[in-house]
């Protein structure tokens, strides 16, 4: 018997908001939840919990599926969910501001 997916600390994606897309992708490639469940290691019923939205996706169980169906994470998710929010810290040094706010010599 299969055990649930381990939850790993870290980032979770809300990718629960398309499990259509992910769902349109297993369907594309002729794999099913239960392919899915197997090659994530985990029971049927963790991958229904996160396709119907009641837990979220790790970053590495979408890079793990989009790998194994042979497609990016914006094929998976749609480019939206990949942009970056840049830090204040980012911002600054972009734009040739020392980083700890002192003046550069």
């Amino acid at each position: 018997m299969r055990t649930p997916c381990r939850r790993p600390p870290g980032r979770h994606l809300r990718a629960s908001n398309k499990p259509g897309a992910i769902q349109a992708w297993l369907g594309r490639r002729n794999r099913s939840q239960s392919d899915l469940a197997r090659h994530l290691g985990c029971n049927r019923s963790a991958i229904s919990r996160r396709l119907g939205g009641a837990q979220d996706f790790t970053f590495v169980e979408l890079t793990t599926i989009a790998d194994w169906l042979g497609i990016t994470l914006a094929d998976l998710l749609g480019p939206e969910i990949l942009q970056t929010r840049r830090s204040p810290h980012t911002d600054l040094v972009g734009a040739g501001a020392s980083p700890r706010g002192s003046a550069s010599r």
